[in-house]
């Protein structure tokens, strides 16, 4: 039989490349293609896989985050031959009924980083990068206590509506935050504030921003207006995406009031936009979370998964807080 010659061209040419371990994809599936933390995060991901030859995937869709929108982008991704995910987990549940056991089913090792599944499901993953979530909240909730040590009115701040009530990191930093400010470790989780240790929440917290920046700085407006607000605490960074939006916002709002709320935002990055937010008590603290290294640490560790390697059940972060002057 005859083979055609640019055919038998392909073939010599694909027999000559070498199959190494440097070939390797490796994939990454945070929340939403259009956050900011996220995209951080896959930068150094990406960054971290091109120093080996090695191709990374960004998975997902633009948008507000959906644990069905990830599950289906999940479900796609797995049909190439990844040599492992990394994941932040949208709802544990969800996740483990619909794409999870196809993505274990294949030997695609996964660990995940910034949102971490339920612990009846964390047999589904090697590893768990990044912050503790519940230290998250405690220590925004201690910033809180320094400003007002006796306590106050509190409103709290999340994302959507019906995904942070599954949102494994989410939900842990309110829970933080509860169970620091009413000093009792086992505070059941979304279970609003009303007295304890001082604190009480306002009728309408947490706010549910989305993950809609505009929508969320509205819901600030609405807060810093309302005279009962001692202390606002969003545990994501939603108002303060578009610094320059929210600083406008705030100069007008609290131009007239004399009673100003203390606002303490979970962010990424603390940019100088941010900074200067808080040099003009426009933000009174921030608990920063580093997602660059949360996606290098990813990338690293899957590595050695895929080569054989062990790694830690839990590689921890430390949370950087800052607050302004009283």
């Amino acid at each position: 039989m005859q083979v055609p010659i640019a055919r038998l061209a392909l073939l010599l040419v694909m027999a000559a490349v070498p199959v190494s371990a440097q070939d390797m994809v490796f994939g990454f599936a945070g929340k939403s293609l259009d956050d900011v933390n996220f995209l951080t995060a896959f930068q150094g991901f990406e960054d971290e896989a091109k120093k080996n030859g090695d191709r990374a995937i960004n998975i997902g869709e633009k948008g507000p985050e959906h644990f069905r929108k990830q599950s289906e982008s999940l479900a796609t991704a797995i049909t190439q031959n990844l040599d492992g995910i990394a994941l932040s987990v949208t709802n544990s549940d969800w996740l483990v009924g619909e794409i999870i056991p196809a993505v274990a089913a294949k030997n695609i090792p996964v660990i995940t980083f910034d949102s971490d599944f339920e612990p009846k499901h964390s047999r589904f993953r090697k590893s768990f990068i990044g912050p503790d979530n519940v230290e998250i909240g405690r220590d925004m909730a201690k910033l809180a206590k320094q400003f007002l040590p006796k306590g106050g009115t509190l409103s709290l701040m999340t994302g959507g509506q019906h995904v942070a009530r599954q949102n494994p990191n989410l939900i842990d930093r309110m829970s933080g935050v509860r169970q620091e400010l009413s000093g009792n470790s086992a505070h059941p989780k979304n279970q609003p504030l009303h007295g304890e240790g001082g604190w009480t929440e306002t009728v309408d917290s947490p706010w549910y921003t989305n993950d809609e920046e505009k929508l969320a700085i509205k819901q600030v407006k609405m807060t810093v207006l309302n005279p009962k607000v001692d202390v606002m605490i969003s545990v994501g960074h939603w108002p303060v995406v578009d610094e320059a939006a929210y600083r406008a916002m705030m100069t007008s709002a609290l131009a007239n009031l004399k009673k100003k709320p203390i606002i303490i935002v979970a962010v990424g990055a603390i940019s100088p936009e941010k900074k200067m937010l808080m040099d003009d008590k426009l933000i009174h603290g921030y608990v920063s979370l580093n997602f660059d290294q949360m996606g290098r640490l990813s990338y690293q560790n899957l590595r050695k998964l895929a080569n054989g390697e062990k790694i830690p059940a839990r590689i921890s972060q430390e949370n950087i807080v800052v607050r302004s002057s009283q």
